[in-house]
């Protein structure tokens, strides 16, 4: 018992120099894992970067395109960076982003956490940044890359790019508030803290141009549905206001049906007159809808106006044309008679 007892005291004051050197060595020198956290770091932040400014590249050249009337919204040669092609769904970046909260504010309940707890934060973190930014891949492609926005499909278009908008302010709360908790609680001497700072400044800023970006295509939209309204009300307007001067006109037509000639021109001059302002809408109208690229309906409805003007206008141009005709025959009776007085006052002389 005595040679056991001694074995085990020996033993034990042995190992006690060999763990205290471990965690000197520890102090002094980088675990494999912390050296391969770094590398991660580094490779994410320089991908981030390469994003950033692709991103940046694509909404330069995107100025100088419409939004409506273009078979793609990503001029040809200008690839947005593409990843190994997952999506991400929100509800899972969100989840693991909440979880990181709560991790976050645990540690710095307790006033900062072990080396081991803070390695395994800081994976927690790379995950949750990385998820965001596979999410934002997705977001970048249905922006940038699928179909252009049909002029028909706008109000439906409208209200998704208002629930990706505040998705996008969503998840931007949520990583600067994370980012404010790192700060919070990982040291500032901290290893690979300015290589995770420049990273997370990197997603916050593509995240802040993307939420530009779609906030100025709801902007857009917006304007366009108002401009579509008032197409529409004008168009309205137009019908009825040629309704009404077709029953005038008509009704004043045949008001001086038995009147002089030439109350029945004037008449007729008058209501040609009158249709000019209605004739400059109905053109202006169809100069907004090639434009606007006004849906279908609307833009049969258009065409049923103006066949509605020219049906009136063949009204009071056949009224015109037979009064024409009138006195042209009248223009001849009367010479014909002027030539027959002309031919009995000779004949008189003559007798």
């Amino acid at each position: 018992l005595t040679q056991h007892s001694a074995a085990e005291t020996s033993g034990g004051v042995g190992e006690k120099p060999d763990v205290l050197s471990q965690d000197l060595g520890m102090e002094g020198e980088k675990s494999p894992a912390e050296d391969q956290m770094r590398m991660k770091w580094e490779s994410l932040h320089q991908e981030f970067s390469t994003k950033q400014k692709l991103l940046q590249n694509v909404l330069e050249q995107e100025q100088e395109q419409v939004l409506y009337s273009r078979p793609n919204r990503l001029l040809s040669g200008v690839p947005l960076y593409k990843g190994d092609g997952e999506t991400q769904d929100k509800s899972a970046v969100t989840s693991l982003l909440d979880g990181l909260n709560q991790s976050f504010e645990e540690v710095s309940s307790q006033g900062g956490g072990t080396k081991r707890q803070s390695i395994h934060l800081e994976q927690k973190l790379y995950d949750g940044v990385s998820a965001t930014s596979t999410w934002l891949d997705d977001v970048e492609e249905r922006l940038f890359v699928t179909t252009a926005l049909l002029p028909e499909e706008t109000e439906t278009c409208l209200f998704n790019q208002e629930t990706l908008a505040k998705d996008i302010k969503e998840m931007s709360e949520e990583m600067d508030k994370n980012k404010n908790l790192f700060s919070q609680a990982f040291p500032e001497n901290g290893d690979n803290r300015d290589v995770i700072e420049d990273t997370l400044g990197c997603l916050l800023g593509r995240l802040s141009l993307l939420d530009s970006v779609v906030n100025q295509r709801c902007h857009q939209m917006k304007e366009r549905l108002q401009q579509i309204l008032n197409f529409q009300n004008d168009l309205k307007v137009l019908f009825t206001s040629l309704a009404d001067n077709k029953y005038i006109i008509l009704q004043k037509l045949a008001n001086v049906f038995e009147q002089p000639v030439a109350e029945q021109i004037e008449a007729i001059q008058q209501a040609e007159d009158g249709l000019k302002e209605l004739d400059a809408g109905i053109i202006e109208l169809k100069r907004r809808g090639d434009k606007l690229q006004i849906e279908q309906p609307s833009m049969q409805e258009l065409s049923k106006l103006q066949d509605m003007y020219d049906e009136l206008m063949m009204t009071i141009g056949s009224r015109r044309t037979g009064l024409n005709q009138n006195l042209a025959l009248k223009s001849q009776y009367e010479r014909a008679l002027q030539d027959l007085a002309d031919l009995l006052e000779t004949g008189r002389e003559k007798m």
